[in-house]
């Protein structure tokens, strides 16, 4: 597979600086070295040679960038962060980097989550995997929930996730003063 093929590939061309992995993942399904966009990733995320990692922004200083715009800071799906976070030379575990996050202003984190639906590596059942979040979860933080969303059943995906499958019941999301508010601000416009 060429960069222009994947560049050309689908509805619109894209520009170099825009092309993000999900387009590949498409391509190298489309082009028969997978069945599916889901089993590209997985095959690129577990072939040292194929898994190019990214330089991601620190996420202190996008806390802190979220918290300037007026925005609220949450984080994503725990469970694939790495078992092991390197930064800067050093290695943390899991729950010990989330906390560093709440010590930065980390408002939020997503407890449940459709793991079983991802390229998540943990094999657990989801709800043990939320259970094990709950336990570990700084009472600081509230809780959000979600099914990250990508239309799978349009691309063919056996296990599609479903529009917020995983989200939070309204007495939990009216419990987050902070939810609640911004809610009831958006009601009232």
């Amino acid at each position: 597979m060429s960069l222009e093929e994947v560049l050309q590939f689908g509805r619109e061309e894209v520009d170099v600086l825009e092309l993000q992995k999900k387009r590949i993942f498409d391509c190298l399904a489309a082009k028969g070295y997978t069945k599916t966009w889901a089993e590209a990733k997985l095959l690129v995320r577990d072939d040292s040679y194929l898994n190019v990692k990214r330089e991601k922004p620190d996420a202190r200083q996008v806390i802190e960038l979220i918290h300037e715009t007026g925005g609220v800071a949450i984080l994503a799906h725990p469970y694939l962060i790495d078992p092991v976070v390197k930064i800067a030379g050093s290695t943390m575990k899991r729950w010990d980097y989330i906390s560093r996050l709440v010590g930065c202003g980390l408002d939020g984190m997503e407890v449940r989550y459709p793991y079983d639906k991802t390229s998540c590596k943990e094999q657990r059942p989801r709800e043990e995997l939320w259970a094990e979040i709950r336990q570990n979860f700084p009472e600081k933080l509230f809780v959000s929930g979600g099914s990250d969303y990508h239309a799978d059943h349009k691309k063919g995906n056996k296990n599609p996730r479903g529009l917020g499958e995983c989200g939070l019941l309204m007495e939990e999301f009216e419990a987050v003063p902070l939810l609640k508010n911004m809610y009831n601000e958006i009601m009232n416009r």
